[in-house]
């Protein structure tokens, strides 16, 4: 053989070689990026299934709460609807303190603490303030404690 086909023939060896290498890398690479690729998607999927059950105990959380919650406010509208029958029925009585100045033969005149009734409708009225207020604040709590519920 000749040393220019010597030469041909060894650039086309080392073509070859080169074209070998350069698919078995190539496969070697495609082969990291699936491994990689697979990864990603167990991860996704691990971490869609604890966001999950994370939701799934929040709701649980949050459904406790909401069933407290609406026992308190039925036991509170009980209690309020029975105090206010026993106050329209005159069982019940509401006072204010009052204070009443008394007039004396003695030279000065005294000042004394009494208590003034509050007629049915007013006595109700103050139920009515007292019960919105109280409705206000079971409703708070359930805020808070279902914040509390979350930030855990």
């Amino acid at each position: 053989m000749t040393n220019t086909i010597k030469i041909i023939f060894a650039a086309i060896i080392l073509g070859f070689g080169f074209c070998a290498g350069w698919l078995i890398n190539g496969w070697r690479l495609n082969a990291k990026i699936e491994a990689t690729a697979a990864e990603h998607v167990q991860a996704l999927q691990r971490a869609e299934q604890e966001a999950r059950a994370r939701e799934q105990a929040l709701q649980g959380a949050h459904n406790k709460l909401q069933a407290k919650h609406e026992k308190e406010k039925k036991n509170a509208e009980t209690e309020i609807a029975d105090l206010r029958k026993r106050i329209k029925s005159g069982a019940v009585r509401m006072s204010v303190p009052a204070t009443a100045c008394t007039v004396s033969e003695n030279t000065g005149a005294g000042i004394e603490q009494t208590r003034a009734e509050l007629d049915p409708q007013t006595a109700d009225d103050l139920v009515t303030i007292a019960a919105d207020g109280d409705a206000a604040i079971r409703d708070l709590n359930l805020c808070i404690d279902q914040y509390n519920a979350i930030a855990k």
